[in-house]
């Protein structure tokens, strides 16, 4: 995970300490493709608790490919990430674009021809609007200031600026940023 390279993320995982931890089964289709849990049983040197996230994803997403698994799991993450107090709940929207900048940076490092598939299909999973391009996000990316590689609030202020107000507002609806169930515990071959 890009944590310690997003202004936002920092705040809660400074060292990208996420750990994989497998695999669950799905008790029904409502399940999210990831859950992460914190583990708080490690002290560093100082004796002070050193947080770090157990990540175990859901089996019925075994075939998903790992460029889309990496930004599935980024994505969640940030999800997870504004249910944290160290993130002093972001609203909705801002949350979610947070998250997708954050997906923008992981598809964008990845060695993946599949960038466009990969957001597009994420965006319809999540009931995102498709007005959301993956270009404005890349942009706003490079408007990070340090070593926000993964963004920073000028990248957030930027998608504010160019994003059309009723895109926003659709960003703060009840299903935006909610996962659809799959249609069954069956292989699909679309991703995600």
């Amino acid at each position: 995970m890009a944590s310690e390279m997003s202004s936002w993320l920092e705040k809660v995982n400074a060292e990208s300490d996420v750990v994989p931890a497998g695999w669950f089964e799905p008790q029904s289709a409502a399940d999210p493709i990831v859950r992460f849990t914190v583990d708080t049983s490690r002290k560093d040197a100082k004796g002070k608790t050193r947080p770090h996230y157990l990540m175990r994803v859901n089996s019925h997403y075994a075939h998903v490919q790992a460029d889309a698994l990496h930004a599935l799991a980024v994505f969640e993450f940030s999800r997870f990430a504004a249910t944290l107090p160290q993130t002093q709940g972001p609203h909705k929207p801002d949350s979610l674009l947070w998250g997708l900048l954050a997906t923008a940076f992981e598809l964008q490092k990845d060695t993946s021809w599949r960038d466009q598939e990969v957001w597009t299909a994420l965006l319809t999973r999540y009931q995102l609007p498709s007005e959301l391009a993956l270009s404005d996000f890349l942009t706003a990316l490079s408007r990070h200031q340090s070593k926000f590689y993964a963004g920073d609030e000028n990248g957030l202020a930027y998608l504010k600026q160019v994003l059309d107000p009723p895109v926003l507002r659709r960003l703060a609806e009840p299903q935006a940023g909610t996962l659809l169930p799959i249609a069954s515990p069956q292989r699909t071959a679309a991703a995600p």
